[in-house]
């Protein structure tokens, strides 16, 4: 679900906008504008009731993310913020749930102003067919290891 959001947001925000995932990007000291999706947390809520075929959802996932964004300047930053929080909105629709944004103090980063919004989203873990990733795995490694 991560890798799908972070490719649907490449495809929804303007032509070009580095967007990058990962923690590890949040060192780079590239030139703003620039974005990091960073997950930060999972949660697993149980369903009503259960339902135990294949298909069915067994628990709702809960991912909470973080989003840095940098802008040069207060004023594009929000700009940044409002088309990102628009394709966000677009791509998840009733499923993301904003949380709040901390500015990060002046300083933190020395090439512009940073924002951090944090967004959690709720997706489906449906029951799997038993054990169908792990024998196809297996079957490509020959076997056991």
């Amino acid at each position: 679900m991560i890798v799908e959001l972070y490719n649907d947001l490449l495809t929804r925000l303007p032509p070009g906008t580095p967007l990058y995932l990962g923690r590890q990007h949040l060192a780079q000291h590239d030139r703003p504008p620039r974005l990091v999706l960073v997950p930060v947390s999972e949660r697993f809520i149980p369903p009503d009731r259960p339902q135990p075929q294949p298909g069915r959802v067994l628990w709702t996932r809960e991912v909470g993310l973080e989003l840095h964004l940098w802008g040069q300047d207060y004023a594009q930053l929000e700009a940044l913020l409002s088309e990102t929080v628009t394709a966000l909105t677009q791509s998840l629709g009733t499923s993301l749930r904003l949380e709040s944004a901390t500015w990060e103090p002046e300083g933190w980063d020395q090439l512009g102003t940073v924002i951090v919004l944090n967004f959690s989203v709720a997706a489906p873990l449906l029951r799997a067919e038993a054990f169908a990733e792990l024998e196809q795995i297996t079957q490509e490694c020959g076997g056991f290891i």
